[in-house]
């Protein structure tokens, strides 16, 4: 039989040998391959890192955009109100002469006549309407219904103006003044016409 003739020094010289020679593969096979990978994944999560800030960045813009949306919709609603409503020019040369009556109304006034007509070509954008009113009532009534009708909405103008008065009141009653006056609005034309 052959015994184990390794004495026990030659045993650990083996082994420590053994062990030197794995940690030298590990070392210069292992540590270049771990390095390569961390690299590759420091890399990848730096990208991911960029993606994420672009996206955060974007959501940021995003969310501008629709407030940004929001504020302008408000100005347009805003802006609407300001012109005189009727798809066509005798329909806001309509709503012109009901304004006038309405404030005159509010104003406690009474409208003589109100002759209203569009003024610009039918095309234009936004379309000039133009109205005679002729309003009579106290000077204090007269003064609030123009302040009125120029403070709006909708955007009105008084471009001419003239107080008389007609006859003279006999004492003790309130003086009635006769008012005439020349009112422009603008009506925007409706999208569904612009279209034809």
């Amino acid at each position: 039989m052959i015994q184990n003739t390794l004495a026990d020094r030659d045993r650990r010289a083996l082994t420590l040998g053994g062990v030197v020679l794995l940690v030298a593969v590990v070392m210069f096979r292992g540590v270049p391959a771990l390095a390569r990978w961390t690299g590759a994944e420091r890399a990848r999560a730096e990208r991911l890192s960029d993606v994420v800030t672009r996206v955060r960045g974007s959501s940021r813009y995003l969310v501008s955009l629709s407030d940004s949306a929001r504020a302008r919709a408000r100005r347009a609603a805003l802006l609407d109100s300001l012109f005189l409503s009727g798809d066509v020019s005798t329909l806001s040369a309509a709503n012109l002469a009901a304004e006038l009556s309405d404030d005159a109304a509010v104003e406690g006034l009474r409208v003589a006549a109100v002759q209203a007509e569009a003024t610009s070509d039918s095309t234009s954008v936004p379309r000039r309407i133009r109205a005679h009113a002729t309003v009579n009532g106290q000077l204090g009534a007269i003064v609030k219904f123009l302040m009125r009708v120029e403070n709006g909405p909708p955007l009105l103008d008084v471009e001419e103006l003239s107080l008389s008065q007609p006859t003279v009141m006999p004492n003790g009653q309130p003086e009635t003044i006769h008012a005439d006056l020349v009112v422009v609005g603008f009506a925007k034309q409706s999208t569904s016409l612009r279209e034809r």
